[in-house]
């Protein structure tokens, strides 16, 4: 008899054993898929590196490279390497991260598509004529975003050079309400070397804004104040200008 329960006990044991260790295997498996989406959007970090790129660039006392941008946590190793070519290349006539061989004075971003994982974000040049854009991957690591990618484009996405508007001026709407119809924002600007000049604006769902750091914002009414300095491509009709783009100058 007590050899039949020496024997219980054992196999009792080796059962709990048994169930413990699955248990403990299965919660290993799970900590070590498991995948954190991170809490912020692409666009956001995306915009983070690449005003601070800028902001070294237009800097008369450091670069990025000198600012150690290159080596920044948000990049990926990849990139970080890629990048640091850039300090050894001649005759580099473009930038490998704006994607410009002319400096723009702002930048502008517009997401392409995102998931948990991964996710692009298009990075364009404001207030400046120049064609081009960088197409930038990034992807999730340990619930962070980090640039992974960095693609130059000429592609027909940025048809800036087709626009028969473009030009800087300042928003206006009710001082001009003796003059013109105040129910549309109206942009003064100088053409061939004359000031004065006045076209009504008419914003649609395509328009799109963005303030003076470049973030993208909706093309509202209350948005506009009376003399803001503002950039605006688009197409001219027999109205006025159907916008495109309105960039809000510093």
């Amino acid at each position: 008899m007590k050899n039949l329960f020496k024997i219980l006990l054992l196999a009792l044991g080796l059962i709990i054993l048994v169930v413990v260790v699955r248990s403990l295997s299965g919660d290993k498996v799970e900590v070590v898929n498991e995948q954190t989406v991170p809490e912020e959007e692409p666009i956001d970090i995306v915009l983070d590196f690449y005003n601070s790129w800028l902001k070294a660039i237009l800097s008369t006392t450091t670069d990025p490279y000198a600012a150690n941008l290159h080596n920044s946590p948000l990049l990926s190793d990849n990139l970080k390497t890629e990048l640091a070519t850039g300090q050894t290349e001649e005759n580099f006539a473009v930038d490998k991260v704006l994607c410009q061989s002319v400096v723009p004075p702002r930048i502008g971003a517009k997401p392409i598509f995102s998931n948990d994982t991964e996710g692009q974000v298009m990075v364009l040049p404001r207030g400046s004529d120049e064609a081009g854009m960088a197409i930038v991957t990034v992807v999730a690591k340990a619930g962070e975003w980090v640039l992974d990618k960095i693609e130059c484009s000429m592609g027909d996405v940025l048809p800036e050079r087709e626009f028969s508007f473009s030009y800087e001026g300042y928003l206006l709407k009710d001082s001009l309400s003796s003059l013109l119809n105040s129910e549309n924002w109206h942009l003064i600007f100088v053409q061939d070397g004359e000031p004065g000049h006045a076209v009504p604006l008419f914003f649609d769902e395509s328009s799109a804004c963005y303030n003076e750091t470049g973030e993208s914002l909706p093309c509202l009414n209350e948005r506009f104040t009376e003399a803001a300095k503002v950039y605006v491509k688009g197409e001219m009709t027999e109205s006025g200008v159907a916008v495109k783009y309105l960039d809000f100058v510093d």
